[in-house]
Parts: structure tokens; C-alpha cells; sequence
């Protein structure tokens, strides 16, 4: 009669891989999931890592281990995007600051460089410690409008003249030195403040007086007659002539 035989099999239980868990993670940045766990056991993940949304990813031990199937959930933080007050536009050479905090709190800085010469976009790059995405500001830069003005190219010395405080093309203003008229002088039009416009100068030349000149009239006796006094001087003036009496 034979005897019964018994052999005594160990049952291992299953490991459960140990991970540290994952601080939650912005949004495009790019981390890399062990495939040892903190207990020694290989594996891989699934689905690949994306960093776009939150998911839950499962860590598959290799065969040949006695070790479960462990998930682990990891969040994406949305990238937040900075905001600005609206600047639709400047006048050019007008000087602004840009800000290198947005209103929701994000630093950062600005490129290219702020210049007002011309329309261009401006990129806000947030610091790198930050969830945040790039964003964009257009400042559209308005040319500076020149005052024109009728040309006054002479003047009489003596002669009133008045320069208008309102160019051609609507620019107030006003005109400095005061204006004199024994003397050429470089005028300069300062615009009033709150109009894109630049300055403008103008030369009024102011021409001496000339005196006539004739030739000395003798001496004549009185009861001659005298000749008609000529209407053009020596140098060139016309004119007319009224009796002056010397008492």
C-alpha cells in the first residue's frame, strides 16, 4: 500500500511597486516615470506620458515578478496666461513702460525691446519658475503730424505781422520767441499737449528800410521855377512827394 506524499509549496504575495508620489506638473513640461520601482521592481508605463491633461498611468511589473499592476494619477496644471491692460496706441516718441508683472500676477519680461518709431508686437515671456504661457501685446505707434503753415519768406522792417496759433492742419499751438520785426528771426511752433504732432520752425527774414537818396538841388533864387522833383531816387526807390513848410 503506498504512502501519501506531501509537499509544502510558499505562496509569495504579490509586491505593490512603491513610487513617490508626483508633485502636480504645468502644463507642455516634459518628466520622466522610473521603471524601478522604490521596492526594486521593473516595469513599464502605460499609456506614454503626456503632458496636456491629467490621466491616470499603470505601472506594469516585467514577468518573472511577483508584483501587482499600481496606477499612479498625475495632474497637469493649465499654463495661465498673462493679462495687460489694453494699449491700442501711442504717439510716436511717446515713452511708456511696460510692466513685468501681469494683472494676474505673472513676471516676466518683454522682447524685443520697447521702441516707439514704429507699429510692431511685443512678446511677454514669463519667468521660468511659472505655469504661465507666452502672450502677445501690438502697440500701434501714430506718426507725429507736422503744423504747416502759409510761408511768410520776407518782411519790411517795422512791418505788423501775426503768426497764427492754428496751423493749416488743425494743430494748436503757440510761437516762441515773441515775434519782432527789426530783425530775422527763427520761429518755433510748440503743439499743445495732447495732439500727436511735432514742432515747427519758421524764418521770417525782415529787410532793412532803405533810405532815398537824390542829388543835392542847388540853391535857387526866390520867384525861379523849380523843375519837377523826380519820383525815383538815386537808388532806385519810388515814391511822392508833399510840400513840407519850415517856418
Amino acid at each position: 500500500m503506498c504512502k501519501n506524499q506531501t509537499i509544502a509549496i510558499k505562496i509569495n504575495p504579490n509586491q505593490s511597486p512603491k513610487f513617490d508620489p508626483i508633485a502636480p506638473v504645468c502644463e507642455g513640461d516634459i518628466i520622466s516615470l522610473s521603471n524601478l520601482s522604490l521596492n526594486g521592481i521593473k516595469g513599464t508605463w502605460f499609456p506614454p506620458f503626456k503632458s496636456d491633461s491629467t490621466r491616470e498611468y499603470f505601472f506594469i511589473p516585467d514577468s518573472n515578478q511577483c508584483a501587482k499592476t499600481t496606477s499612479l494619477k498625475i495632474q497637469i496644471v493649465p499654463r495661465a496666461l498673462p493679462t495687460f491692460d489694453t494699449i491700442i496706441s501711442i504717439c510716436e516718441g511717446e515713452k511708456i513702460s511696460l510692466p513685468n508683472v501681469s494683472l494676474n500676477g505673472i513676471k516676466g519680461s518683454w522682447t524685443p525691446q520697447f521702441k516707439s518709431d514704429s507699429t510692431r508686437e511685443y512678446f511677454f515671456i514669463p519667468d521660468s519658475s511659472q505655469c504661465a504661457k507666452t502672450t502677445s501685446l501690438k502697440i500701434q505707434v501714430i506718426p507725429k503730424v507736422i503744423p504747416t503753415f502759409d510761408p511768410i519768406i520776407s518782411i519790411c522792417e517795422g512791418e505788423k505781422i501775426s503768426l497764427p496759433n492754428v496751423s493749416l492742419n488743425g494743430i494748436k499751438g503757440s510761437w516762441a520767441p515773441q515775434v519782432l520785426n527789426d530783425s530775422t528771426v527763427e520761429y518755433i511752433f510748440t503743439e499743445e499737449q495732447g495732439q500727436c504732432a511735432s514742432s515747427a520752425v519758421m524764418k521770417i527774414k525782415i529787410n532793412k528800410k532803405i533810405k532815398p537818396e537824390f542829388l543835392p538841388i542847388p540853391d535857387i533864387c526866390e520867384g525861379d521855377i523849380l523843375l519837377p522833383l523826380s519820383n525815383i531816387s538815386s537808388n532806385g526807390i519810388r515814391g511822392s512827394w508833399f510840400r513840407h513848410l519850415t517856418i
